[in-house]
């Protein structure tokens, strides 16, 4: 049985490149997350010879560049091409919360309260989204600055937006993660970054939907 090691991070673009490839072509592998810093990561390269990720590892040979990895997962792992795209249809990069019986109102009020306790504030959009009742900027001056500052060009999508619909006798909220949606600016630390305000947004919308009902 072939042996495949991905040592990666999850804030690193190429890393989620990596895994998104070998996840699609059916590849079960063994993952090793590394170091942040670089000059730590003794470990990675007394296995593998280098310090840099994603490095895969197959049989003991080590394959760094994209290109061969790319190379070696087509050729030894080949899909159909009907097959491709099957998993970005069951991961879009949102989150939702539903509130089964209520107002927009009343659920951007859970809303509130709950990015209250990690220093976030929510406010009305001027700007509604397409059908939404509702539209709230999610809000925290430093975070924000500190994003901007990493990488210029993501200042016109901040902050981000939270759009509300009526949903029967409730109502549902509905947000992009920037986790993806940021990742085609290839910075590590704006990768960093995104990855844990992801989990940030993502925890309190799981927190308000097992309050309220999970959309």
């Amino acid at each position: 049985m072939t042996e495949i090691t991905l040592y990666q991070a999850e804030w690193c673009p190429y890393s989620h490149r990596v895994r998104h490839l070998l996840t699609t072509h059916g590849v079960s592998y063994r993952l090793v997350n590394v170091e942040p810093d670089r000059s730590e990561r003794n470990e990675l390269e007394a296995a593998t010879g280098t310090r840099a990720i994603p490095t895969l590892v197959v049989d003991g040979t080590v394959l760094e560049e994209w290109g061969e990895i790319g190379q070696w997962v087509t050729a030894h792992y080949p899909v159909a091409r009907e097959l491709l795209g099957g998993h970005e249809r069951h991961a879009a990069p949102a989150a939702a919360a539903r509130l089964d019986s209520g107002d927009v109102d009343d659920l951007a009020r859970m809303l509130q309260d709950a990015f209250a306790q990690y220093g976030f504030a929510l406010v009305d959009d001027p700007v509604a989204a397409p059908g939404s009742a509702r539209t709230l900027a999610l809000v925290h001056d430093e975070l924000n600055e500190r994003l901007a500052e990493i990488e210029p060009r993501l200042r016109p999508a901040l902050p981000l937006r939270i759009s509300l619909h009526r949903h029967d006798n409730g109502a549902v909220a509905l947000t992009q993660l920037p986790n993806q949606l940021w990742m085609h600016f290839h910075n590590a630390e704006l990768n960093k970054q995104a990855y844990q305000l992801t989990e940030r947004i993502r925890g309190v919308f799981e927190h308000v939907g097992t309050k309220s009902g999970v959309a």
